[in-house]
């Protein structure tokens, strides 16, 4: 969780390991723990807070940092609307979180839009626009160890970039500023907070469910104040990830998307009346009626795929 990046106004590398660090427990209870961590930047504060709750494989953690006008984070390189070479390519002299892990890694895996990517390079490092490499990462990244059997899954709220080396360890960009594309400028002009977690793990990313837990951290579920309801209140249930629903007059389309299962058949359940249910294309299109039993249909849908289905209500009232 070091704090590691570069300070072209200091002409050197800085580290939140260069000062120390204040600790405080700021929960205890049977169901969860917190520590907030209280240090400094090349001269900027920041805190980390580090929570654990009692039953979650997920370690999480905030950080806020208290930027100031006029520092700048990067690789120091002059820029010219020319020149291969610019500041803002190689994510090392970025601001990261530096995450060393006890197993060396040999293998990458990342989410993408309705994907899952296994990386093929060596290290994440480019400097030059005729040399870009794949360093994005969506939703999460996780770093495995095949026959040691270990991994470790960073989980990010936003899209950003990572980094990964022989000899740089996983690591979250966190902050540049400096010049960018298109002669524009990226200042600081104000504090950054960003949220981002940790799952160590067993197995492949697939068998440790890396998927499902990315998405129930980054769209948790929001608790209203009210009645207290039954389970068969919930009105869908299926392995299949949800993506969206809409209503048009009596129908709902249900997008469903399968983010680590393979292609055999399953039984998705609506906990309400369903005249008619239906897949369909993009356009709306019908591509196969669908029987339905006490409110179950069965369908099936290859692993990285999506179906919306359109389902037709029984007795509303328009």
């Amino acid at each position: 969780n070091e704090l590691k990046g570069y300070f072209p106004l200091k002409h050197r590398f800085c580290t939140s390991m260069e000062e120390p660090a204040q600790a405080r427990l700021t929960m205890n209870n049977d169901l969860a723990k917190r520590i907030e961590i209280s240090g400094k930047v090349a001269g900027v504060p920041f805190v980390q807070t580090v929570t654990l709750k009692k039953g979650s494989p997920i370690v999480d953690f905030k950080l806020k940092i208290l930027w100031h006008r006029g520092i700048r984070i990067g690789e120091d390189v002059a820029y010219k609307h020319n020149n291969r070479r610019t500041c803002f390519y190689d994510t090392r002299y970025m601001l990261n979180v530096l995450f060393p892990s006890s197993f060396k890694p040999d293998v990458i895996y990342k989410d993408a839009p309705l994907d899952v990517c296994k990386s093929r390079l060596k290290n994440t490092f480019f400097n030059s626009w005729d040399s870009i490499k794949n360093n994005v990462m969506l939703h999460w990244v996780d770093i495995r160890n095949q026959k040691e059997d270990y991994g470790l899954a960073l989980l990010s709220d936003h899209t950003t970039s990572y980094s990964f080396g022989q000899h740089h360890p996983l690591a979250l960009t966190v902050q540049y500023a400096g010049p960018g594309l298109w002669w524009r400028d990226y200042p600081l002009d104000g504090p950054s907070e960003i949220c981002y977690a940790l799952v160590p793990h067993r197995q492949n990313w697939d068998k440790a469910g890396i998927q499902r837990l990315a998405a129930d951290w980054q769209e948790p579920l929001l608790i209203n104040h009210g009645k207290t309801a039954e389970p068969a209140q919930s009105y869908f249930q299926s392995r299949y990830r949800l993506l969206s629903v809409t209503q048009d007059g009596s129908t709902l389309n249900f997008r469903l998307f399968n983010a680590d299962g393979d292609d055999a058949q399953e039984t998705v359940h609506f906990n309400f009346g369903v005249r008619n249910a239906e897949m369909v294309d993009l356009n709306g299109n019908t591509l196969q009626q669908l029987d339905v039993n006490d409110g179950d249909i069965k369908i099936r849908i290859p692993r990285f795929g999506f179906r919306t289905i359109r389902v037709t209500l029984k007795n509303v009232n328009h």
